[in-house]
């Protein structure tokens, strides 16, 4: 496997200690960003947060892997006091690089762009928000996709849906959904509905937040529905809920 990486230029760049990966097929490198952010045309401009909470910088990792024609640019937040936040939030980032990579070798060059546009830090649950797309070359369209990385603001700890949200028989996730599918349609508790979020879409990798006293989901569509959200109070879950 041959690749390339490519570091965008900066005033400054952020030393750091040699990778373990250094001597492996596949390296990366991360620097500071000191500069305005252009890249090439895409389907919606990259626009990384620009003001981040004190205490943080911007960061960007670019891979190139050339056997699977495969170029990832992503840019997130960087803790200038919490190394382990650090590699809580690259670690994701690198899971979304895993999982938008191409199984194998292909033909049709595949690009991803991720970027953070919100970091709430000033609440027991932070959450830091990206904007994904995906293109590869010769598709009709970009993919679109809303991530969240949410975290204890305490331990730093990564908290996953399932971890937040609990379910069992009496509280099962067909009674989720039809709370939030309700809720979302303006429609009574004995009144039936089409479409909307499904149990199957309850995984523990859901993208959410906890915002204002409401959740709201992100999940994962293409094409037209790619921008769906639910969102729904907690009042209302509280059940599925345990604080």
């Amino acid at each position: 496997m041959k690749l390339a990486i490519i570091v965008f230029p900066f005033l400054f760049c952020q030393c750091s200690p040699p990778s373990e990966h250094q001597n492996s097929d596949q390296k990366d490198s991360i620097n500071l960003v000191t500069t305005e952010y252009e890249m090439g045309t895409t389907a919606l401009p990259v626009s990384p947060l620009h003001i981040l909470p004190a205490g943080y910088t911007l960061d960007s990792l670019t891979i190139i892997d050339s056997t699977c024609h495969f170029t990832s640019t992503m840019y997130f937040p960087h803790s200038t006091t919490n190394d382990e936040l650090n590699k809580l939030i690259q670690d994701f980032v690198k899971q979304q690089i895993e999982a938008e990579k191409p199984d194998s070798e292909t033909t049709d060059p595949t690009t991803f762009e991720l970027w953070v546009t919100e970091l709430r830090t000033d609440e027991k649950i932070a959450t830091c928000k990206f904007q994904a797309q995906t293109y590869t070359q010769g598709a009709a369209h970009y993919n679109h996709s809303i991530l969240c990385l949410n975290f204890k603001n305490n331990d730093k700890k990564r908290l996953l849906f399932t971890d937040l949200f609990k379910f069992s028989n009496k509280n099962s996730k067909q009674l989720f959904c039809d709370i939030i599918n309700r809720y979302e349609m303006g429609l009574e508790d004995n009144e039936t509905y089409t479409g909307g979020l499904s149990p199957e879409e309850l995984t523990k990798e859901l993208n959410f937040e906890i915002l204002e006293n409401q959740l709201i989901i992100y999940p994962n569509y293409c094409c037209a529905d790619e921008s769906k959200t639910y969102s729904v109070e907690l009042k209302l879950i509280e059940e599925f809920y345990p604080r």
